[in-house]
């Protein structure tokens, strides 16, 4: 999950309430929140964060 540190649309404690809910039901997430970031945008599509992105798909493929 990404979230933009100051989303405007819906605020980033949201994110934080999925992401334990979740984790309580052990499935596989991870949060990252981009510092300086609204609802959408630019840092969505950092290399980084498409590393992370792919990473992540390769994972579930490879489980299934």
């Amino acid at each position: 999950m990404f979230h933009g540190t100051k989303d405007r649309t819906i605020n980033p404690k949201v994110s934080v309430v999925v992401y334990e809910a979740l984790k309580k039901y052990h499935k596989e997430v991870q949060l990252y929140m981009l510092e300086g970031a609204d609802h959408g945008g630019s840092e969505f599509f950092s290399d980084k964060v498409l590393d992370i992105m792919e990473a992540f798909l390769q994972r579930m493929v490879s489980a299934s």
